[in-house]
Parts: structure tokens; sequence; C-alpha cells
């Protein structure tokens, strides 16, 4: 009888969730590949990414990254434990500019949409 109270506190009481959060606006891989070392300029940058996430000074120079991130949550609560598994995937793009202002180099990775959703207790360790 006692197991069968437990079972029915346990199944009233638990919850489960699936969340998605999102940080910053998505990056489009169309409009970084517009973008050509030794001809494009930081304005030019801009013009089709709009403003960096982090601009970082180096000596004769700048580096600007660009991410987006998305966030995929879920999640099981029992009475007294609790279950959770996040997966984060990212957008990078940076950006590296001479004294000038001139595109010297670019780098990115598109892999946001590769977030998922999976059990609490399932996922690689």
């Amino acid at each position: 009888m006692k197991t069968t109270i437990a079972l029915a506190v346990c199944l009233l009481f638990s919850s489960c969730f699936l969340s998605r959060g999102h940080q910053n606006l998505p990056l489009a891989a169309e409009a970084y590949a517009s973008l050509r070392p030794g001809e494009s300029t930081a304005i030019d940058a801009t013009e089709v990414l709009g403003a960096p996430s982090e601009v970082v000074e180096l000596g004769n120079g700048s580096a600007w990254r660009y991410e987006y991130a998305q966030v995929k949550r879920t999640g099981l609560f029992l009475l007294v434990f609790g279950f959770l598994n996040e997966d984060t995937q990212s957008d990078r793009i940076w950006l590296f500019f001479d004294a000038d202002g001139t595109l010297v180099n670019a780098a990115a990775t598109f892999e946001a949409e590769r977030a998922e959703w999976e059990s609490p207790w399932s996922g690689d360790e």
C-alpha cells in the first residue's frame, strides 16, 4: 500500500519539459560567403552581418567574432530526483582586419541547426 501511494505521489508531482533558447541573431552562410579577403572592408562586413558579438584589438588590426547559438533542453523531474540534458551548438564567424580595415582572413562554422533534444538520461559521455 505504501509503495502504491509513493508511486502515485511521484506520478502526480512529476513533470517534464522541452525548451529552446537562442543567443544573438542567426548568421547567414550566404552573407559570409559574400565577403572576400583582400577586397571586403569592415564596413562591408557590418552591412551584410551587422554588428559583431565581440571585437578583439590586435597589434596592427582587429578580429571580429560573430556568434549565434541554439540551445535545446529536456528535463524530467520526479519528486526528489531531476534529470536534465542540454545540447548547445553554435554558428561562428571570425573576421580578421588589417589596420586599414581590409579583410585579411575569415573562418566560419555553421553548427547551430545540429542542436538536438534527447532524453535526459541519454547522450554522449
